[in-house]
């Protein structure tokens, strides 16, 4: 009923968007489930859809050792047609085995592998659904894989059956032994990628672009046949599209993190995700791959987009969604630090120097057709140092960008280059002065490059924006300064989010530092700066970096100094293996292809790894000309033309029926401790305050020469201060009396719903966005039901009088009390997984 209330005063006060719209990304029918079967010559791959309907067949040839061949069947099947294949399958295979079922549950196809001998089988057998995005789009974590040898012991080559026979002279068998140790020691090495740490999917969204992308440019019916930079197991799906295989077959996978949490502000709802993409580039851990390669990638680089998504319409395509896009990367330069168990800070290296920066600006060319201009570059690095340690990369770094900017064309903006001595600054004037400083910058930032929003909010009439241009944020590691720069900028990015979907109306108003909000988005990025650090460095973050947590400084030091220790020994003793794991998994070492018989193992370096193609990934046409071409190509991937638009739009009516299919599923019984075991909503209160003087504009000085702009109107001219007494939570503090009409707004009861409803048909819209006091009551007492006076001691009463039913009757009692307590156990257990937030939120209403 609330709401239908609430769209009602929407659709009467004319506030449902203008129209101009883009379709979220559409849901299309995809193959959810997997089963597999084998008989002696072949394997079984059967894929069905959601609702276990269609079923598809890919079948494995088995007589092949060393090969693979793979045949699908383009048949749709439906489950009684599949029953009767199968069972003529296990009759005329009896003599041998008959049909048998080796996998009977199963997500998800990774892909096939091949070290020395035969090829393996890749699925996925577990998954977890983490959050919901787009509209519905669910993702997954994956929670369990499993690999199974495609070949059959029959299909071995007649060596390898001799050698079993003991037939073969010494040596040869010699030979074969050694291999099948080394195949042994491959699939471990293999397998030590711990797939269910930090790897996601999703099967009707493509993760491994971001909202923005996937929303503009029509939805391809092939996932796969997107950008592969993100994509981690793009090699084991070579063997798949080499196939021809169907791209519903294939799961794409992102290696990073993804964390969704629910809000209830102001009656709206919300869900804020984060999603972190590893590229598979130049991918490794801390000391063996620094700085970037010949093809411009770099080390450590991750893509972190925001996605803030209005839920106050279900997941339909009614919701308003805004992302933002962040980039953190290693300094685009050649520089190493060798690894020493004597020394946990080794010294910088610059290996070599390639005078005309051919390699930077690879990179640069890359950012620009992935995320157009401008790229930002925030240079996080100490520049006041006693020994120059930091400074070096940091000048070096000041001459590249430098003489990459010499290199566009007339006409073209330049990459602007930002310092930030966060150490230096943290240590003299403060931790909170760091940030505002960093907050002062971000705020520019984002004002220069935008952010993406689209949808049809309840309040907001904002068109459809997209962003261009990007931040790209380092330090030394890429991990903790850059963490904190990244925060900043998603907080900053949030109070526009927040504007643009309706949340906040009065765009004077600013975020507190102190809001609930606020310390909830700073444990999101704290958790994504963990897993981060994790991956590369191999411990969590310095989060002393992020805030000023409570407690003795010197429990503090020990917690750091335990970081710092656990560091510097995985990144000592443990990372070669690791990186070794990666080149393999990723497919930059090929066993069966290397030359004359070296083992990965045996190799001094990897270097040579990541520079077999140099010069194959050029920047351009010409010195002038790879600026516009690397920019042209963005405006491809977000501005389609007619002819594609069309065609989106010839499916997109299908696509809306089979979203709420997908997300709703009628006719399906559907638990709430399943439905909802991640949407847990968590009803925090937004602390708003007003700015008193505007932002520094360190960045618009250097960006004058790519255009002027006014900055008179902009939100982002605004300072934050300090929450003050008088500002409660949930309140819009320092609304202007002046910007509200002479007739005052009611305050409204329950039982005058409808006439407010009236009311606001006939107010002007200036007025219910303004900051009074009874407007903020209304939207309070319309989301949040209150608790009814003298509830508790009704309550009583009824317990009171169902005494004596229990006195009457002793086993009533004892099962009404077994039920108290069981509730109460699974209360206490649910309890165990809230938030300090959640806990207090209980509290306050005796839960």
């Amino acid at each position: 009923c609330v709401r239908q209330a609430c769209r009602r005063i929407a659709n009467m006060a004319g506030r449902t968007g203008n129209g101009n719209t883009i379709p979220l990304p559409p849901v299309f029918a995809t193959l959810e489930k997997f089963a597999l079967w084998e008989t002696r010559s072949w394997l079984y791959v059967i894929g069905c859809d959601r609702e276990r309907k269609k079923h598809r067949i890919l079948k494995v040839d088995r007589s092949q050792y060393e090969s693979l061949s793979l045949v699908e069947d383009g048949s749709v099947h439906s489950k009684e047609q599949l029953d009767g294949i199968f069972s003529m399958l296990n009759d005329s295979n009896a003599h041998i085995g008959g049909c048998k079922l080796v996998l009977k549950k199963a997500y998800g196809v990774i892909g096939f592998v091949r070290f020395l001998q035969t090829y393996y089988l890749i699925m996925i057998t577990k998954r977890n659904r983490v959050g919901m995005v787009a509209g519905g789009h669910i993702v997954y974590e994956v929670a369990g894989t499993q690999m199974f040898s495609v070949a059959n012991a029959a299909a071995a080559p007649y060596k390898a059956n001799m050698l079993k026979l003991g037939l073969l002279a010494d040596a040869e068998s010699q030979n074969k032994k050694a291999e099948k140790v080394a195949e042994q020691r491959y699939k471990s090495l293999f397998q030590s990628i711990d797939l269910t740490e930090d790897f996601y999917f999703s099967y009707t969204y493509d993760l491994t672009k971001p909202l923005q992308e996937n929303s503009l440019r029509p939805h391809p019916v092939s996932i796969a046949a997107s950008s592969r930079h993100f994509v981690w197991n793009d090699f084991l799906l070579q063997p798949m599209e080499a196939h021809e295989c169907s791209a519903f077959w294939q799961v794409t996978l992102i290696h990073g993190f993804f964390y969704q949490r629910h809000f209830s502000l102001f009656g709206q709802r919300i869900a804020i995700s984060l999603v972190a993409r590893r590229s598979r580039h130049y991918a490794g851990t801390r000391y063996r791959k620094r700085g970037l390669s010949h093809q411009g990638d770099v080390a450590n680089e991750v893509e972190t987009e925001q996605i803030v998504e209005d839920l106050s319409h279900g997941h339909t395509d009614e919701n308003g969604v805004s992302s933002f896009l962040q980039h953190r990367g290693s300094i685009p330069l050649f520089w190493a630090q060798e690894s020493n168990p004597m020394n946990p800070k080794p010294s910088i290296e610059l290996k070599r120097f390639d005078t005309l920066y051919e390699a930077t600006r690879r990179h640069f060319a890359s950012m620009l057709r992935r995320y157009g201009a401008p790229v930002i570059v925030l240079n996080m690095v100490k520049e006041s140092e006693k020994r120059p340690r930091e400074g070096v990369i940091s000048q070096e770094l000041d001459r590249a960008v430098d003489f990459v900017n010499r290199t566009i064309g007339d006409g073209n903006p330049h990459i602007p280059l930002l310092k930030f001595d966060f150490s230096h600054i943290s240590r003299d004037k403060g931790l909170p002065a760091a940030m505002s400083g960093l907050e002062d910058i971000m705020a520019d930032c984002t004002e220069e490059t935008g952010m993406f929003f689209n949808g049809t909010s309840g309040v907001s009439s904002s068109s459809p924006t997209v962003q261009r241009g990007i931040v790209r944020t380092n330090c030394i590691d890429c991990l903790d300064r850059t963490n904190v720069a990244q925060y900043c900028g998603g907080k900053v990015a949030l109070e526009e989010q927040l504007k643009k979907l309706g949340v906040v109306a009065d765009r004077s108003l600013r975020l507190s530092g102190s809001s609930p909000l606020v310390s909830e988005l700073l444990a999101m990025y704290e958790k994504l700066g963990d897993t981060i650090s994790l991956q590369y460095g191999g411990s969590v973050a310095h989060h002393k970096a992020l805030r000023e947590s409570k407690g003795s400084t010197s429990g503090k030091k020990v917690k750091e100094f335990v970081t710092s220790v656990r560091r510097h020994y995985n990144n000592t003793f443990t990372d070669a293996d690791k990186q070794h794991a990666m080149n393999l998994f990723l497919g930059l070492f090929v066993p069966h292809a290397s030359a004359a018989g070296e083992h990965l193992w045996d190799l001094e370096g990897d270097y040579y790894l990541h520079s077999a193609d140099v010069g194959l990934r050029g920047c351009g046409t010409g010195d002038g000309d790879w600026y516009s071409e690397a920019v042209a190509a963005f405006r491809a991937r977000v501005e389609p033309d007619e002819r594609q638009r069309g065609a989106s739009d010839a499916h997109e009516e299908g696509a809306r029926e089979t979203r709420f299919v997908h997300v709703y599923r009628p006719g399906h019984a559907e638990s709430f401790e399943k439905l909802l075991s991640y949407a847990r909503v968590l009803r925090c209160p937004i602390t708003l305050c007003e700015a008193d003087k505007p932002r520094k504009s360190s960045l618009s000085k250097l960006l004058l020469s790519r255009r002027q702009r006014s900055r008179s109107n902009s939100p982002h001219d605004l300072r934050p201060v300090q929450s003050s007494e008088n500002t409660a939570s949930a309140d819009f503090a320092g609304s202007s009396g002046a910007d509200v009409a002479e007739e005052a707004i009611p305050t409204v009861k329950s039982e005058d719903l409808d006439e407010y409803i009236a009311y606001c048909a006939r107010t002007p819209a200036s007025v219910l966005r303004s900051g009074d006091e009874s407007a903020r009551e209304v939207a309070h007492a319309v989301s949040v039901p209150l608790e009814r006076p003298g509830a508790a001691a009704e309550f009583a009463r009824h317990l009171e009088a169902a005494s004596d039913l229990f006195a009457e009757h002793d086993a009533v009692k004892q099962q009404y009390v077994r039920y108290l307590d069981r509730s109460y156990t699974n209360f206490k257990k649910e309890l165990l997984s809230f938030g300090p937030l959640e806990k207090e939120s209980i509290r306050e209403s005796d839960g």
